[in-house]
């Protein structure tokens, strides 16, 4: 029944996409977090609507060509240069090449939602339509698990997720999180604040149907974060405090366990202690390849991996076990040495500074007094957001994904339309002066 459905919808926006570029670069990213591939079960699992959607992105690019408004900031230059970057790295990839042919595909598609979402999005409704596709999408997957963990007492295990690692799942759910928080500003009555809300609430449990670590400590920073921001402390931390109470009743005893190890986790936990070794031999890599690194899952190839071996003690001063802790190659699981091994140093520095830039831009749109109001508290939602992408990202490979880039694209839109708005009031200005000056004439 759901293949239907979607399709009639999916028809219905790639209609209405066709007619408004900013309709179609928000279906597709809508169509991104659905990922109809693991999400349908009939037909639908095996159509392309991705493709679909980028075509018709592209389409009506050229026949609304008046509505594209190019925006080069830094964090669009630094976009260029990684993709520059993961390019060269690709070609002289000392892995295997057909998975990295097949990560660079998938990253190349990103990049290319990102460029077109900050070339298509230029005014305030457009961008809340992008924002808002993306929560409609995520909502897919965190408000349905999240209904199935509370109706099961907590028993609802999420094994793998619409991205095939539950992880991942838990890390966007947590990045996307705080965008609620804006409509529950925005909201024009209570209804539209309650219905916020409780998708807050079963992303959370979602999350915690994912027995995640890291997913556990992004949520942990959100609660900070919005306490520091809250204006109504004492009634927030009541509300925690409840909320708290209610979340450790539905824990499944196992996820407490797992909790429980990230205080002694570098002594007790081999899980653990075999990221150590792959963080270790993730350094020696892009020591050994500085500029260019050894290509995407460079890392999860056994014969680099293992070929460190003998490099292994040039490092003995980080604390890891022996790298044959390690029975096979092992992931990242972290965007830091993700990226690292897979690029280098030199596109460690350029992914990481457009990730910086980025951060720093929010904080200035939402310190900024000349910035709008809704413009000042989505920017605060975003940085936040990154924040959490960057904390719980450290011990997870999440490094090339729809939901980070999309935050990306937003902090560059808003800074598009707060130039829009200075050169408008500017020209008003002009306008008014030159008017006074004729009048004196």
């Amino acid at each position: 029944m759901r293949d239907p459905i979607f399709l009639a919808a999916f028809i219905y926006l790639l209609y209405l996409g066709l007619k408004h570029p900013s309709v179609a670069v928000s279906t597709w990213l809508w169509v991104a977090m659905v990922m109809p591939k693991n999400a349908l079960y009939g037909f639908g699992s095996s159509m392309r609507f991705n493709a679909f959607i980028a075509l018709a992105t592209i389409a009506t690019t050229v026949l609304n060509n008046k509505k594209v408004k190019g925006c080069f900031d830094a964090i669009s230059f630094m976009a260029v240069a990684f993709f520059v970057q993961m390019t060269l790295s690709s070609i002289f990839a000392e892995n295997d090449p057909k998975p990295v042919w097949v990560a660079y595909d998938k990253a190349v598609k990103i990049l290319l939602l990102y460029f077109f979402a900050t070339a298509l999005i230029n005014t305030r409704k457009q961008l809340e339509l992008f924002v808002l596709a993306m929560l409609i999408g995520l909502s897919y997957h965190g408000v349905i698990e999240g209904l199935k963990f509370a109706a099961s007492g907590g028993g609802h295990r999420i094994h793998t997720g619409f991205m095939g690692d539950n992880n991942m799942l838990a890390l966007a759910l947590c990045m996307a999180m705080p965008l609620f928080g804006y409509f529950m500003a925005q909201a024009p009555n209570k209804i539209y604040r309650w219905a916020a809300a409780g998708c807050m609430l079963l992303f959370a449990l979602s999350i915690m149907g994912t027995n995640s670590r890291g997913g556990f400590v992004g949520m942990a920073f959100l609660l900070l974060m919005n306490f520091v921001f809250a204006k109504k402390k004492l009634g927030l931390g009541v509300i925690y405090t409840i909320g708290i109470i209610f979340a450790v009743s539905l824990m499944q005893d196992q996820y407490i366990d797992r909790l429980n190890t990230i205080d002694n986790a570098a002594e007790s936990d081999g899980s653990f202690m075999g990221r150590l070794v792959a963080w270790k031999v993730a350094t020696l890599l892009a020591l050994e390849h500085p500029f260019l690194g050894v290509g995407f899952y460079g890392l999860q190839n056994h014969g680099l991996f293992f070929g460190q071996a003998e490099n292994y003690d040039n490092l003995s001063f980080i604390p890891a076990p022996d790298i044959y802790f390690a029975t096979f190659a092992k992931a990242a699981h972290s965007i830091y040495f993700q990226v690292l091994s897979d690029h280098g140093f030199v596109g460690f520095f350029i992914y990481f500074g457009m990730i910086g830039i980025a951060i720093i831009k929010a904080m200035n749109l939402m310190m900024s007094a000349t910035s709008e109001e809704w413009m000042r508290n989505l920017a605060k939602y975003v940085l936040v957001a990154l924040m959490v992408f960057c904390l719980s990202g450290a011990a997870l490979s999440f490094a090339y994904n729809d939901v980070s880039f999309a935050l990306l694209a937003m902090v560059t839109i808003m800074g598009k339309i707060k130039r829009t708005q200075q050169q408008e009031q500017h020209k008003i200005k002009m306008r008014e002066r030159e008017l006074r000056l004729a009048g004196k004439l």
